[in-house]
């Protein structure tokens, strides 16, 4: 657990660091904005990369052990693996040449970390502040939990600008890529429909409201597939959705701070009429809806689909408190936030978690 609380530290000080250095969205001069938060960040990717106990870290390893180590064994292998083929070829291929697990979850956690962190670099405004959110957030832990479906999203985040540029033919290429590394990317298509030239729009309201619709009716809709799915291929599924409690209403109050933020400046923002703005809203907004559907059915199966889109926030935020709040109205929001996240760290890490271990054979560490 120190592990982790050294990560939130480390982010603290980078954050003020540059705030009280007035560089906390400067491009130029030796403290950047990239100097003050790449050793933080380098930091958590080294000892994310070295760990070997963490969240389902030992079922990958498992998985990787059960891969065929010769050319020969890969079609056999792929034809009773036929779910996410492109994750478990290049798994299976990177075995052949060198059979070690702890290198190849090493390069899947820095090639998943060097394209997040890339694509933060290239949009954020205030890179250490996204780092801050990262961690502070919990986010970071899906390097260590549930990495697949990481890797498909930091893969579609960093083509973000087809998305941007509303090139929407391309964006698809890219979600059928990332779909082939994890089905769940399918979900982001949902983005390609998304409004781009307005901020909680009548088309978004209306995907609220049939969110909150949904929540309501989920339960019998989820009953009456029970009594549809008895001894059927699927019957499983169901039964987890009615044995997992859903998404903790804590973490659905924390994602819909950046859209309460936007919100109370939505006059501002929509004078401004930046349509990657918009759309860093609006798929704010989404990952809100998919969330408050999480809390009444799955928190492990829906709940997991809100990083396609929450994942923005980490660039929305610093957005915000750069262009739209300003003076004593800016400061205190700017505390209040970064006490906010902090508690909730400890409340995921400490209380919903109960102290997530840190395990890394390779640094013997056990903490």
């Amino acid at each position: 657990m120190i592990v982790y609380w050294s990560f939130l530290c480390s982010s603290l000080m980078a954050l003020f660091f540059a705030w009280f250095s007035g560089e906390n969205d400067s491009k130029k001069g030796f403290f950047t904005n990239e100097f003050i938060a790449l050793p933080v960040y380098g930091y958590m990717l080294f000892m994310i990369a070295l760990r070997s106990g963490v969240g389902d870290t030992r079922a990958y390893i498992y998985l990787f052990e059960k891969m065929p180590s010769s050319l020969s064994g890969i079609i056999p292998y792929m034809e009773e693996n036929t779910k996410d083929p492109l994750f478990f070829l290049t798994s299976s291929l990177f075995k052949c040449l060198i059979n070690n697990w702890q290198i190849w979850l090493a390069l899947i956690a820095m090639m998943s970390g060097m394209l997040l962190f890339k694509t933060l670099k290239r949009y954020s405004v205030n890179l250490s502040f996204s780092v801050f959110l990262l961690i502070a957030s919990t986010d970071f832990t899906w390097m260590m939990n549930g990495i697949r479906q990481f890797v498909a999203v930091v893969l579609i985040f960093y083509f973000s600008k087809y998305l941007f540029n509303n090139n929407k033919m391309k964006m698809l290429l890219v979600i059928i890529l990332a779909s082939m590394i994890h089905i769940s990317s399918v979900i982001f298509i949902v983005a390609l429909l998304l409004d781009r030239d307005k901020i909680f729009s009548k088309k978004m309201v209306f995907i609220f409201m049939i969110t909150i619709v949904s929540t309501i009716l989920i339960q019998p809709i989820i009953s009456v597939v029970d009594n549809l799915s008895v001894n059927s291929t699927y019957g499983y599924v169901v039964d987890f959705f009615e044995e997992d409690d859903g998404t903790n209403i804590i973490r659905v109050i924390i994602s819909m701070v950046p859209v309460i933020l936007a919100f109370i400046k939505k006059s501002q923002i929509s004078g401004m009429n930046d349509k990657k703005i918009n759309l860093y809203i609006n798929l704010s907004v989404l990952s809100v809806c998919v969330h408050i559907v999480s809390t009444v059915t799955s928190g492990i199966f829906i709940g997991r689909l809100t990083i396609f889109f929450s994942i923005y926030n980490l660039l929305l935020m610093p957005w915000l408190f750069k262009t739209v709040y300003r003076g004593a109205e800016k400061v205190m929001l700017y505390y209040m936030c970064i006490s906010c996240y902090i508690v909730f760290f400890y409340y995921q890490m400490v209380i919903a978690w109960q102290g997530l271990k840190y395990i890394s054979d390779i640094l013997n560490l056990y903490l």
